[in-house]
This record gives C-alpha cells, structure tokens and sequence, in this order.
C-alpha cells in the first residue's frame, strides 16, 4: 500500500511542461537542483515525460534549475541532449540542492508539550533537502540513531521532530493536522503525509485526520512502533 491523491494535486505540471522544447537560458551541471512535487496517478504521463524519479512513497523528484528567478524542470532527454550523463546530472542536482540552498528561518514550536524545528525558505527546494535534515536542524535539536518524524507539506517547508523523548506520541499528533494544512494552503503543495526519517532515507507514516481535535490517528511500521515504545520506555 502506498499514498495516493484523488485528484491532480499538481496541475501547474502542466504550466511547467508547455514550452519544454523552447529553450534559451543557459545553465551548467551545477546550476541543477532537485525539486519535488507530488506523484499523482493523474500526472504520470507529464512526470514520465520529464524523467522524474521516485523520492519517497507519493513524492516524485525532478530536476530543475533556477536562472534568473524562473525555476524551470529540466527533462531528462534535455540532460541526455546536452551530452550530459543522466545519473551524474541526478547525483549533482542532489549535491547542489542540499550543499548549497541555504534556509531563511528556523524555528523550534511548541505544538502541545511536543517541539518541533520549522525550516522554511522562498526558494523551491527547501523540502529537497530533507535528506539532510539532521544538519539543518543541527542547532535545534539532535537527531540520534532513533531518527525523526519529519513532513515536507510544501516546497518551501520541512516539519522535523526528533524521536529522542516521551513527547514523540504528543509531535505525531500535532504534526498530522499542521502538515495537512499547510499541504492544503500550498503554494507548491508536495505531500499531506508524515514520514520516518533514518539517515536520510524516508518511510512512510499511515496517517488519519478528518479536520477535528480528535480525529487523528496514525499507523506506524512494526518497527516504527518498536522504535516509539522503546523510547517511551
């Protein structure tokens, strides 16, 4: 089972892919970055179209680059064109975007007894580096060998809690409603759901919310719930 969306959350896909063929900034290998958006059953011919790849359960990665404020996807038969090697375009998106974009705000929030560490940031690839959420956050919190909950709702934001104290049950449940909101508000809406992070690699979090105090619930992996009840104690 994985998350799906009933509808095309990402219609601006089709904005993103209507001059694809009419190409005049020049960018080098290292202007590429990655961007994420949503992998909707509804855009799988526009996401084949651009060589996206899969990033996490109902999240896609794309490449893309930024040049002169205009953030424009690259597809991969523009990388292929260049004379470029795909994976080493893919390898350098990802080194790029998580060595170079650089957040504007961090915040710890108390959302209930709970904390969790906001990143945000104008530019498109704030959620993109998520991989490497455990140095972002490096000056909030730690993120030890338990991992973190963490959620990218929108391009411009990743919600991280560290799994370290009794209080993760408390984060869980206010993380549920924040990150749908926000997926909900956009703008460059990426994912409703929450996520087990263990460096750097992501696991989905069933989750359940019908927009009430009390309609929220989630369903961990065995080994997620192990991890929690550990640390509970």
């Amino acid at each position: 089972m994985r998350p799906t969306f009933s509808a095309s959350p990402c219609a601006h896909l089709c904005t993103m892919t209507t001059h694809l063929d009419q190409v005049v900034e020049p960018f080098s290998m290292f202007d590429l970055r990655i961007r994420l958006v949503p992998d909707a059953p509804a855009d799988a011919i526009r996401l084949t179209g651009l060589g996206a790849r899969p990033f996490a359960d109902g999240i896609a990665q794309l490449l893309a680059v930024d040049v002169d404020a205009v953030v424009r996807c690259i597809p991969t038969t523009e990388i292929t064109a260049r004379g470029w090697d795909v994976d080493e375009a893919w390898a350098s998106a990802k080194v790029q975007t998580e060595m170079l974009e650089v957040p504007e705000e961090i915040n710890s929030i108390d959302i209930g007894g709970a904390q969790m560490v906001h990143v945000f940031g104008e530019r498109h690839f704030l959620a993109s580096m998520v991989g490497v959420a455990d140095k972002l956050i490096a000056g909030h919190g730690h993120i030890g060998e338990c991992g973190a909950i963490v959620s990218m709702p929108i391009r411009h934001s990743l919600l991280v809690h560290p799994i370290a104290d009794s209080d993760v049950r408390i984060a869980i449940a206010g993380m549920i409603p924040i990150t749908r909101r926000l997926h909900t508000q956009g703008p460059g809406s990426v994912s409703p759901h929450l996520y087990w992070w263990r460096s750097g690699t992501l696991e989905w979090i069933p989750t359940f919310f019908d927009g009430t105090i009390n309609g929220v619930d989630y369903y961990p992996s065995d080994e997620l719930a192990s991890t929690i009840a550990a640390v509970i104690g």
